[in-house]
């Protein structure tokens, strides 16, 4: 008996998933309650008459459950009478043409089980939903792999199946269970109940007909094997491949959780030549050769943080707040990456020419990542290596090596950014060849602010480089030292070919303001730059080019106080008082975005307006 319910339940959780994706939402407005304090609705029997839902529905598969109140519930089970802390309450579920939705209501404060059974129509047929695991439908003795969306907030469960995912529309749903692994399931009774099929507007169906299915926190471990969603709150067990061909799209507000210091694919290999990170000891979410979308919101930003990390004064104790525990995500192009949050990673996000991307990749646009917060990276909070980017009003904060790295990069805007407390904030190597723009950055707190060697045209233009607490001189992940520094630089600068240094504000105790170490093949300027209580303004061998009086060399800098506004130690303010010596003093062919003549620093010159994007 208990292998039949067992077949029964695997045939039902298959046809779930398959429906769940194609359910049309109803046209009233969803119920304006806050997402996190509804309250579990009264149950309404099964015999009850409702009145038929408008035909397009608001439901959302994210665990918040206010938006099914235009349905019925078609089941109830006794509170008490569940297993090992599961306890089934109420089941509701209906179907349009194209996807089948479930709701599901239970007790179990242990959490969601090994699997969400399913069985429906009666014939064997039935859906064993695994959120941790693959999720299949059973037809007879046929197992099929099926696409879903799921969604788990405390006590509700939602689920959406595409019907192109079986081989028929279900017609009814015979029983309900939540299986906490080889132990007794709790389920709703047998009764089978017909399925309530709900219209769905042409309007909804496309040119097409039914939209194509995404699968929904499908993939915490392996390959993502097609398109696929990630929304509400996910953890991942081990490594996250996006191959060639497909897209990850992750939700806003949504919160990836990567368990610290665990990897079951044992991804990628180790770096020999860093013995203390075992890389494939950890979980890497790679998308180099696919595409991932995370595009957050200012008010519901993406979040990637290890799980059940200690914090407060425990990370004091043990050393293990700013500690990596996973090694991070790396990216090609097409990859856009906006307001996220990313903490405690190796690299928190590494940016990589593609190895086995689809035949059309050198159409797709440069990696974009912006408006993200990058914390306590193990090496570095951002890296590029070989691809182009655009890293925009980023705040990249205690990285062990460089908040910014680039390798042999393309074409690169780093622009508006806030980099702070790191042994070098933006750090160039093996750059020839690049075009690379430097603007209207705060480095703030950094052994060196800018190091740049063997760039083919570069430009610094229009940052603010200052001291407030001062450079640590040690960098650590949790209590590995990562890197010790005592030498405190702005800008050090290995000419290759064009070098334009200007409008840039260097402010606090640096050894030197500017270093050049070597000569231009082509050009270089070094104008309208502003030095304060620096101990040298130059340094290198090319620096009696900069005290040269020649064209474009040392023309408009000045050593002066440049009066900030200052605001407090927490949170400095870099813009200018009234008077500063900085205000209208820069460059003349770079002007504000008023058009009158540029400040000098971070909020002056034709990019001053990013900062209000």
């Amino acid at each position: 008996m208990a292998g039949k319910r067992l077949v029964l339940f695997m045939h039902l959780i298959t046809i779930l998933a398959l429906l769940a994706g194609c359910a049309s939402p109803p046209e009233a407005a969803p119920t304006a309650t806050p997402r996190p304090a509804a309250p579990i609705p009264t149950p309404v029997p099964a015999a009850t008459a409702v009145p038929e839902p408008p035909k397009r529905t608001e439901i959302l598969i994210d665990g918040y459950d206010e938006d099914w109140s235009a349905y019925p519930v078609n089941r109830i089970d006794p509170a008490g009478d569940g297993s090992y802390q599961t306890d089934i309450l109420e089941v509701a579920y209906f179907a349009n043409d194209c996807f089948l939705y479930i709701r599901i209501k239970a007790e179990q404060p242990s959490g969601i089980g090994t699997f969400v059974g399913i069985s429906y129509d009666g014939n064997g047929g039935g859906l064993i939903i695994r959120p941790d695991g693959i999720t299949d439908a059973l037809f007879g003795e046929q197992h099929v792999q099926v696409a879903f969306a799921y969604a788990k907030r405390g006590d509700v469960i939602e689920i959406k199946v595409a019907h192109s995912e079986l081989p028929a529309v279900p017609l009814e749903i015979g029983s309900v269970e939540i299986s906490l692994g080889n132990q007794s399931a709790d389920e709703a009774p047998y009764s089978p109940d017909n399925l309530r099929l709900v219209g769905i507007n042409e309007t909804d169906m496309g040119p097409g007909g039914c939209p194509v299915a995404v699968a929904q926190n499908l993939t915490t471990s392996g390959t993502v094997s097609r398109d696929e969603s990630w929304i509400g709150e996910i953890t991942l067990t081990g490594d996250v491949t996006v191959p060639a061909g497909v897209t990850l799209t992750i939700q806003p507000g949504t919160t990836v959780y990567l368990t610290p210091d665990s990897d079951d694919q044992t991804c990628c290999g180790n770096d020999p030549n860093d013995p203390n990170w075992k890389s494939e000891e950890v979980i890497l979410i790679n998308a180099v050769d696919g595409i991932l979308i995370a595009e957050g919101t200012s008010d519901q930003p993406i979040v990637f943080e290890p799980l059940d990390e200690p914090s407060g004064l425990l990370s004091l104790l043990f050393q293990k707040g700013q500690r990596a525990s996973w090694d991070g995500i790396r990216v090609g192009r097409g990859s856009r990456i906006t307001h996220t949050q990313i903490a405690q990673a190796q690299i928190g996000v590494q940016v990589r020419g593609c190895q086995n991307c689809a035949a059309n990749d050198a159409a797709r646009a440069a990696t974009e990542v912006r408006n993200s917060s990058i914390t306590d990276s193990r090496h570095f909070a951002i890296a590029v290596n070989d691809a182009d980017a655009t890293l925009v009003r980023n705040d990249l904060n205690r990285a062990g090596k460089a908040a910014i790295a680039v390798n042999n990069a393309g074409d690169l805007r780093i622009a508006n950014n806030k980099v702070r407390n790191s042994p070098k904030g933006l750090q160039i190597n093996n750059g020839s060849g690049t075009t690379l723009q430097v603007l209207n950055n705060l480095f703030i707190d950094n052994g060196t602010a800018i190091e740049a060697a063997q760039v083919a045209d570069l430009e610094i233009i229009n940052n603010t480089v200052a001291l407030v607490a001062g450079a640590a001189g040690e960098w650590t992940s949790g209590d590995e030292v990562i890197t010790t520094d005592d030498k405190i630089r702005g800008i050090s600068v290995f000419p290759a070919a064009r070098t334009r240094i200007v409008n840039n504000l260097i402010a606090g105790e640096f050894d030197w303001a500017i270093g050049l170490h070597g000569y231009p093949t082509e050009f270089m300027e070094v104008a309208h730059n502003i030095y304060h209580e620096v101990a040298e303004p130059y340094a290198g061998e090319g620096q009696s080019m900069a005290r040269t009086p020649v064209p474009g060399m040392d023309e408009g800098n000045l050593e002066a106080d440049p009066m900030f506004v200052g605001g407090t130690a927490e949170e400095p303010d870099f813009h200018l008082s009234e008077g500063s010596p900085a205000i209208d003093a820069g460059a003349p062919d770079l002007l504000d975005p008023d058009g009158s003549p540029s400040d000098i620093g971070a909020y002056g010159g034709p990019d001053a307006a990013g900062w209000d994007d």
